[in-house]
């Protein structure tokens, strides 16, 4: 496939049962067509080359998280807790394009001015959810911004139960590059390229202690 392709494939399986003991013969061969496959160069591999992949793709893969990134983990289950979406039946979507991104992120924690200002705590970095490679980030969610303070520390955002909107949290910095890793290579194994919708899977979380 050419660089940044995606091109539908017709995946055939052929098998056939053997046995080892002399009086059984082999079985006939039979084949099984799948028309479900999409494959991809969309993706780049860690020399920075374009890399091919195929995945079945009407399946809704699960991005799972846990407790090695604690603080991370309890933001995200919070935040679905309070309405956002990410459950099976309210995926989020991937957002590939860069400049979204950028506005999503820049949405939820700006770099700098009195907001990010009044947000700084030692060792912590500002997390927000949906993530902000998502078509609900921030900035395209329609809907308001919410914390969970104290223990977040976001002291320009309130509460919210609103099904739209999107969740800051200042968490531990370390975790919070680490669970970015983990998401930027659940995307890559899984192949999910742009608008793909995808489920979180968050268990044994806590939110940070109230600084």
């Amino acid at each position: 496939m050419a660089d940044h392709d995606i091109a539908a494939r017709t995946m055939s399986i052929e098998y056939w049962f053997g046995n080892n003991a002399p009086n059984i013969s082999e079985s006939n061969s039979d084949t099984i067509t799948m028309n479900q496959m999409r494959c991809d160069t969309t993706i780049k591999n860690n020399q920075g080359n374009w890399q091919q992949g195929c995945v079945v793709a009407s399946h809704t893969p699960t991005f799972a998280i846990g407790a090695d990134v604690a603080e991370q983990t309890g933001h995200i289950q919070a935040a679905i807790g309070s309405g956002l979406p990410g459950v099976a039946g309210r995926p989020l979507h991937r957002q590939a394009d860069r400049n979204s991104i950028d506005i999503n992120r820049q949405t939820a924690c700006p770099k700098r001015g009195p907001v990010s200002d009044a947000r700084k705590v030692d060792g912590r970095s500002c997390d927000e959810y949906p993530f902000a490679s998502s078509t609900e980030g921030a900035a395209t969610s329609g809907g308001p911004g919410r914390t969970f303070n104290p223990e977040c520390h976001v002291p320009d955002l309130g509460s919210s139960s609103d099904q739209r909107g999107y969740s800051v949290c200042m968490i531990n910095h370390d975790q919070n590059i680490t669970s970015g890793r983990k998401l930027g290579t659940f995307y890559a194994l899984m192949r999910v390229i742009n608008q793909d919708p995808y489920a979180i899977d968050a268990r044994g979380g806590t939110l940070p202690p109230p600084p």
